[in-house]
């Protein structure tokens, strides 16, 4: 409004520079049952940011039944993590809208605390549910019917603007198995945390080389398998190398999960004393005794 008495003012006096001055309105009237209406558009003026990069960022990972947080200083190292519970399962739409409110809300709340900047990925929700459905298990894919993946971007830019915190989205090739790999054995963080810790650090433009070992790759249920390190071409560029891992990573990933089906049906079978139908399913380089314990090897020889 003071702009727009300035402009008014200027021109009075006519000062060519009254152009520079004011806010356009745009004027839409429209008559229905009741009457008419007038709807009047304008440009919101660019807000004055408090937010600083230099001093961190704060990366936000956005998952199928939570979002992780992990804010860090400005040499990329983790300082706080945080889970904003946000289960949207056998919600109603007004519900939904409820919950994502509340949970954006808290992470704006906490950029206005830290004066720091939110940095998310820029993935469209297509790719983010197919993301999603690769590393969650059966009941968390069931929750993405449900899962609003482009009203939680809005929430958390348009609460930003209006607080005046500054959201930035980055390129989120490979995040997740960046995070995966390289951060969370280092810091103790769940691979969620881990992805929000390099969605931040991708923003403050730090570059991820591949670790040196690969023997402890969490596999997101408390255990790990182990990679050997891809042939390295410098010619190359560093994704070249993280996009080989990734295809190892799934294999080995895929395997080590049917591995522990078995050796669960296997326990199972022991406790019960109903043992499957091992046809086919004994591994060449195992022994029976590694494969089915030394009880069942012993009841199975000497009966």
């Amino acid at each position: 409004m003071i702009d727009c008495r300035q402009r008014q003012l200027l021109s009075h006096l006519k000062d060519p520079n009254y152009q520079n001055h004011g806010q356009a309105l745009s004027c839409r009237f429209k008559r229905d049952e009741k009457g008419w209406s007038i709807f009047v558009t304008t440009t919101l003026p660019k807000p004055q940011w408090k937010t600083d990069k230099n001093r961190g960022v704060i990366g936000v990972d956005i998952n199928t039944d939570h979002l992780a947080l992990v804010e860090t200083d400005r040499f990329g190292n983790p300082l706080i993590k945080e889970t904003i519970p946000l289960n949207l399962y056998g919600k109603t739409q007004k519900q939904a809208l409820a919950l994502i409110g509340d949970a954006c809300a808290n992470v704006i709340a906490h950029a206005e605390k830290t004066l720091k900047p939110v940095v998310l990925e820029d993935l469209d929700f297509q790719k983010k549910k197919r993301q999603l459905r690769e590393k969650s298990t059966s009941f968390q894919a069931r929750k993405l019917s449900s899962f609003s993946y482009q009203s939680i971007l809005t929430h958390i830019k348009s609460r930003g603007w209006s607080k005046q915190i500054e959201v930035y989205q980055v390129n989120p090739a490979y995040t997740s198995l960046i995070g995966r790999v390289k951060f969370s054995n280092r810091y103790g963080l769940s691979i969620h945390h881990a992805a929000a810790l390099c969605i931040g650090r991708r923003f403050l433009n730090f570059s991820e080389k591949i670790p040196r070992h690969l023997e402890k790759i969490p596999d997101g249920r408390n255990g790990h398998v182990a990679l050997s390190l891809p042939v390295r071409n410098r010619d190359q560029h560093v994704w070249t190398f993280w996009r080989s891992l990734s295809k190892k990573l799934k294999v080995a990933l895929a395997a080590h999960f049917r591995t522990q089906r078995s050796l669960s049906t296997l326990k199972a079978a022991l406790e019960t004393g109903n043992l499957p139908d091992l046809v086919g399913e004994t591994p060449a380089h195992e022994s029976s005794t590694q494969l089915l314990g030394w009880r069942l090897y012993e009841k199975c020889t000497f009966a």
